[in-house]
């Protein structure tokens, strides 16, 4: 979302494909909150002001007819951060991954999905820069050939995938989210290890940021994205 943005304000960035297509994000919300109109008034924790997780909440809110003024927004940093207010009820909904659902408490529940209530939002793309593909372009086709390689194997090896996490997150070997938001991106088709560039959600998520007034206006998608990297990195990708 940020390299759209920032790509339509005329930085030079360029987007040379998507990891994460899918979405993962999800609204955890109090109980007694039980539908997105009853938002209204209420506190929401998201990450920074133009971040993803603000972002595809505009989204939601979009995709709901409900005005962002009528909601209340807490910046309150990463993920767990943002869980952590909506259980000690500093704040009565937040956006999170989807990793939380696995060890939220019963009076909290899942209102709003980003994959199904803005289908076309995409979660993470690469993105570079205009001076790097003229300078450096061979690294970058290498790299995103080795990012195609390395999707492909944690497509396929859940256990490994898991293990690895636990051990870079530090988290304890009973902690069910890694394997939750793992089992989730497969089953969903979260994740692409063919790096695709679906120029048609790009445009989409450019005119929702027109109409939330974080980009003044759209620009053609072709000013934003370089589909020849990957498709030069799927030629070497695997061998």
């Amino acid at each position: 979302a940020e390299a759209i943005v920032a790509g339509a304000r005329g930085t030079g960035v360029k987007i040379v494909g998507c990891t994460w297509p899918g979405m993962p994000q999800v609204v955890l919300a109090k109980d007694t909150i039980k539908t997105p109109a009853e938002l209204k008034g209420h506190t929401v924790a998201i990450s920074s002001p133009g971040s993803l997780p603000d972002l595809v909440f505009k989204g939601m809110l979009d995709a709901n007819n409900i005005p962002v003024s009528e909601v209340k927004f807490a910046t309150q940093g990463a993920d767990l951060d943002r869980y952590k207010s909506l259980v000690a009820g500093i704040t009565d909904a937040a956006v999170v991954s989807n990793e939380f659902v696995a060890i939220m408490p019963k009076n909290l529940h899942v209102m709003m999905s980003a994959r199904s209530t803005v289908p076309n939002f995409l979660r993470l793309c690469v993105a570079t820069s205009s001076k790097v593909l003229a300078s450096k372009r061979d690294d970058l086709v290498k790299f995103i050939a080795a990012e195609m390689d390395a999707y492909k194997y944690a497509e396929g090896h859940k256990d490994a995938v898991v293990k690895l996490t636990h051990e870079m997150t530090h988290a304890k070997p009973d902690d069910k989210r890694a394997a939750f938001i793992y089992d989730q991106a497969i089953k969903e088709k979260q994740i692409d290890p063919a790096l695709p560039l679906p120029e048609d959600r790009i445009e989409w998520m450019e005119n929702l940021f027109v109409k939330a007034k974080v980009i003044p206006k759209a620009v053609p998608v072709s000013q934003i994205v370089d589909p020849s990297v990957r498709a030069d990195a799927a030629k070497i990708a695997g061998k």
